[in-house]
């Protein structure tokens, strides 16, 4: 119980930290709004599972994604 607690707690700081570094930090043009939706932990895991909402078109979205995916070493 109290692991669980610490887990969601640790998810929902890295939920902040990562919508801010996303928003705030990468420098590609192709980083429309974006929002953290979620952030899934599982026990004992050394990565994050997380899903986003992104802003504009579908080709925009798509556009996003891929730069977010190659600023993934950097979001870390």
């Amino acid at each position: 119980l109290m692991e669980a607690r610490r887990t969601e707690r640790v998810a929902e700081m890295l939920r902040g930290e990562i919508g801010e570094i996303i928003n705030y930090e990468l420098q590609d043009p192709r980083v429309t709004e974006v929002s953290v939706t979620e952030v899934l932990l599982p026990p004992g895991a050394k990565q994050a599972h997380v899903r986003l909402s992104i802003t504009g078109t579908p080709e925009q979205q798509e556009q996003c994604l891929e730069a977010i995916i190659k600023a993934s070493g950097f979001i870390k």
